[in-house]
C-alpha cells in the first residue's frame, strides 16, 4: 500500500498561472535539485501554461510531488486546488529513526506555512489548506471519512485533520483565542491573520503513537471527529 502525506491548497477561484508560479517559487526555495516550476509547458499544447503536469523536486533525501488539481480521494474542485504529496514513511520514527521523521515533519509544515504566505503576499487568497496523513488518506480512499459538505461549502470548520491552514474568515468563525489556545501540536498565527494547526507532531500518529489529541481538540474545539462514525 503506497502510504503517501497530501497537503491540499485549495481556492475559491479557479488556479490561475499567478497560483502556480506561487507555489513554484516555494518548491525551488527548498529543492535541493534544481529549478521547480508548474508552468514550463503542458502535454495539451491547447491548455493553460499551468496545467502542466505534476513535477518533482528533492529536499535532502525526501522526494515531493507538486501539482495542480484535486486529487481523487477527496472531494475538492479539480479546478481550485494545488497540492504537495510526499511518501509517509519517510515521516514515520519507526523506520525512519525519530529525529529523522522530526526533522523530515518539521521541514514539511515550513513549505506549508511558506507557500500560503506567498499566495496571500501575491493577491492568491486560500479558501482552506487540508493536510492528510497517510492513514487518513487511506480513509479518505475507503470512504471511512470525508471533509463535512458544510466545511466545502465554508466559511466554518466542521471537522480537523492532522493539518489545517484556516485563513481569516475561517478563524473568525471559529474563534481566533479558541484556536490559539488549542491543545494542538503545533499552532501559529499567521501574518493575514490565519492559523496553522498541525495537531500531532507526526501526519501518523496512528502508527507513531497515541492518537486521542484529535479528540481533545475535538472537544476543544466544539467540532465531531471526522474519524468516528
Amino acid at each position: 500500500m503506497d502510504e503517501f502525506i497530501y497537503v491540499c491548497f485549495t481556492f475559491d477561484a479557479d488556479v490561475s498561472a499567478d497560483v502556480a508560479d506561487a507555489v513554484s517559487a516555494v518548491a525551488a526555495s527548498y529543492a535541493d535539485d534544481g529549478p521547480v516550476s508548474l508552468t514550463d509547458g503542458s502535454p495539451d499544447p491547447e491548455a493553460p501554461d499551468h496545467a502542466a503536469r505534476p513535477v518533482s523536486f528533492r529536499v535532502g533525501d525526501i522526494e515531493y510531488e507538486l501539482g495542480i488539481g484535486a486529487p481523487e480521494m477527496v472531494d475538492l474542485d479539480d479546478e481550485r486546488t494545488a497540492w504537495v504529496r510526499v511518501f509517509g514513511t519517510d515521516f514515520h520514527a519507526p523506520t525512519a529513526g525519530t529525529e529523522a521523521a522530526s526533522e523530515h515533519t518539521d521541514t514539511l509544515v515550513s513549505l506549508v506555512a511558506a507557500t500560503y504566505e506567498t499566495l496571500v503576499d501575491d493577491g492568491c487568497p486560500v479558501s482552506y489548506v487540508y493536510g492528510f496523513g497517510p492513514t487518513e488518506v487511506q480513509m479518505l480512499r475507503d470512504g471511512a471519512i470525508d471533509i463535512p459538505d458544510e466545511q466545502l461549502a465554508g466559511p466554518g470548520v466542521e471537522a480537523l485533520f492532522w493539518l489545517q491552514i484556516l485563513p481569516p474568515a475561517r478563524v473568525s468563525a471559529v474563534g481566533r483565542d479558541r484556536l490559539l489556545s488549542s491543545p494542538a501540536w503545533r499552532v501559529e498565527a499567521l501574518s493575514d491573520g490565519g492559523v496553522l494547526l498541525v495537531v500531532y507532531d507526526a501526519p501518523d500518529p496512528w502508527i507513531d503513537g497515541d492518537s486521542s489529541l484529535l479528540t481533545d481538540m475535538m472537544a476543544h474545539l466544539d467540532m465531531e471527529d471526522p474519524h468516528e462514525g
